[in-house]
């Protein structure tokens, strides 16, 4: 089994390496780098699952259908439909800071990332092909444009792809399957979209995007890079095995702190591209980090549910990892927070195992629904993890973290947080930690300073938002060639 993942993890790699899809001379591969690398991920870990997703397939089906009838009418289309502003005249952009922003707003674990950055920036206009994004911003008064890449505007022949098209089963993930070829055409509507804008109204100052390898995000910045300075910025945890990184774009990236800027390195980056500044999601709860002792007091443990564990091979350990948790007669509660990739359909499946387990123990369980993670975590006195931005943030907060290692061999040296945080095995390994953190107070606050060394090492303290405007806006007055760094 091991053999066979690890050619599957190098044929995707060699695979992604070797393919070029390029529209009008831009580079857009990145368009479904992130969607390619889902179905290895389901490959790896769960062979044996059906990820046959029909709502995706229908839509790309249609989408496709879309473009064959339209593609003849194309000089008859009204870029006015498709470029929608919440401004009554064009003005010059060479005084703005371009801000491409594509994750909803209610998805704040990513969109605080940048939003901040947004309404402290005198200078900012918003770029985004997400009509939620476009009202919210809208609604508070800041310039927005928004583009319609719904509707084909190209043609066809336009988009050169030079990989093979084989759609076998056996080559799945190595093809460019229809869900593929819905995001390479949004993604050439786009280019043609910002030619438009930029034509009429002229190249930004800087753009800004959030993790540029992924979707769109991609798009903004392959089509500026060269023209402008272009910056990314880091939206979630850098996993040493994580070879994503590796594809930014962007001229530089911002990261939360020197050992995330470390890992990036470790994979590829150049060091020059890279300068750590923080985020600006972390300036909002700078009264919650400052007092270390707020419901440091409660009694509510806050577990952690992760994608990898619903891995088959995960399954029985995790289960049972849980039914010895909830056997302890302390008092205490377990509340359990899923992680927001987790679909609905997923959760019902664990909530069903999960009575199956005989919840007529002491301890009493819940489900969390405050959807803001710091939120979560500010309520809680302790939370279990396995492998998690998660724990990052609860030691930001200076809240103790135990992390589930579902593996033996898993007690190693391992480069991030997990060095820092206590350990368990077992349901029991766990129930005696929290145990012991509840009831000895020198033990708490040993870990939270330990953790703390930890965790002003891997995010660089708030306010970061001071920091990175002043970088975003240094590089308009740099007058370097912006291709010194690729």
């Amino acid at each position: 089994m091991n053999k066979i993942k690890n050619n599957l993890n190098n044929d995707f790699w060699d695979w992604l390496d070797y393919i070029s899809i390029k529209y009008k001379n831009y580079e857009i591969k990145n368009a479904i780098i992130a969607h390619k690398y889902g179905q290895l991920f389901n490959l790896m870990y769960s062979i044996n699952v059906n990820h046959f997703n029909l709502r995706k397939i229908l839509s790309s089906v249609k989408w496709k259908l879309i473009l064959h009838l339209f593609i003849n009418r194309i000089p008859k289309r009204n870029k006015n439909l498709l470029i929608k502003k919440n401004y009554d005249s064009l003005y010059d952009l060479s005084n703005k800071n371009l801000y491409a922003i594509n994750f909803s707003p209610t998805d704040q674990r990513n969109f605080l990332h940048i939003a901040p950055l947004v309404k402290r920036d005198d200078h900012s206009l918003v770029i985004t092909i997400r009509h939620d994004v476009y009202n919210y911003f809208n609604k508070i008064k800041i310039p927005v444009i928004l583009l319609d890449i719904s509707i084909p505007w190209r043609n066809e022949n336009d988009l050169k792809i030079q990989v093979s098209l084989n759609s076998s089963k056996k080559n799945l993930f190595l093809s460019v399957d229809l869900y593929s070829l819905s995001l390479l055409s949004r993604a050439a509507s786009l280019i043609d979209l910002l030619d438009i804008v930029i034509n009429e109204n002229g190249l930004p100052r800087v753009l800004i995007t959030l993790q540029d390898f992924y979707y769109f995000d991609s798009v903004f910045a392959t089509y500026f890079l060269g023209k402008i300075p272009t910056v990314t910025l880091q939206h979630g945890l850098i996993g040493a095995k994580n070879f994503l990184w590796k594809y930014l774009i962007s001229d530089k990236i911002i990261v939360w702190g020197i050992r995330q800027a470390e890992i990036l390195e470790s994979l590829g980056v150049n060091s020059k591209k890279i300068e750590v500044l923080g985020t600006a999601k972390y300036d909002l709860y700078l009264d919650k980090i400052d007092n270390e002792l707020e419901n440091n007091k409660s009694k509510r443990v806050l577990l952690g549910i992760q994608q990898t564990m619903f891995f088959k091979e995960n399954d029985k350990i995790i289960f049972d990892f849980i039914r010895k948790l909830l056997s302890s007669k302390e008092d205490y509660t377990i509340s359990i927070r899923f992680h927001p990739a987790i679909i609905m359909k997923d959760r019902k499946i664990f909530l069903q195992k999960l009575k199956k387990l005989n919840l007529d123990y002491g301890v009493n369980i819940n489900i969390s629904y405050i959807k803001n993670p710091l939120e979560d975590i500010s309520e809680s006195n302790i939370v279990l993890v396995s492998y998690s931005g998660l724990a990052m943030e609860a030691m930001l907060l200076k809240k103790p973290v135990i992390e589930i290692l579902l593996k033996k061999e898993d007690s190693i040296k391992f480069g991030d947080y997990r060095d820092f945080s206590l350990h368990a095995f077992e349901g029991e390994e766990a129930t005696k930690l929290i145990i012991k953190l509840l009831k000895d107070v020198n033990f708490y606050k040993e870990i939270i300073k330990k953790q703390n060394n930890f965790i002003n090492s891997e995010i660089m303290p708030p306010p970061a938002i001071p920091r990175i405007l002043n970088f975003i806006n240094s590089l308009n007055n740099d007058k370097r060639s912006v291709k010194s760094n690729q």
